[in-house]
């Protein structure tokens, strides 16, 4: 019923205090499908982005 084969956010991560500080973030994925179905996570860091 429902074909979506891509979908992009983006996450935009609060200041950081120091540039070794590691900061965590957790992606929950889910889906009304009965079928199994497989995720690829894609995830890259772009270090000049305005918004």
């Amino acid at each position: 019923k429902y074909q979506y084969t891509q979908v992009g956010r983006t996450l935009c991560q609060p200041p950081t205090k120091a540039v070794s500080e590691t900061q965590f973030f957790y992606v929950d994925v889910s889906t009304l499908s009965s079928a199994g179905i497989h995720y690829q996570l894609r995830v890259s860091r772009v270090d000049s982005f305005t918004l």
